[in-house]
């Protein structure tokens, strides 16, 4: 993956991703695994992952200033917030 483009072709419903977020503002704090989640929506706004709970938790998708790209990871970051981690998981 390259591209917000590519990125967006590969996050379809039923595919699986593992995910780490971290929190980089005013209290930072260690990456947090997520675990492997599915997609569950993607349309043209948002992107949204099944939780444990059963229900939809969305992302709205990024910015070209908030993706970047390390080996097969794509990397979201929230300039004074967090930090998104996704990488596509083959099941």
């Amino acid at each position: 993956m390259k591209s917000i483009a590519d990125f967006k072709r590969a996050m379809k419903p039923g595919t699986f991703w593992s995910c780490t977020h971290q929190y980089i503002g005013a209290h930072p704090s260690a990456p947090k695994e997520l675990g492997t989640r599915e997609c569950l929506v993607s349309n043209t706004v948002s992107f949204g992952f099944r939780t444990v709970s059963d229900s939809v938790s969305f992302s709205n998708w990024p910015k070209k200033a908030e993706f970047s790209v390390e080996g097969d990871t794509v990397v979201i970051t929230k300039a004074g917030f967090c930090t998104l981690r996704y990488t596509q998981e083959n099941k």
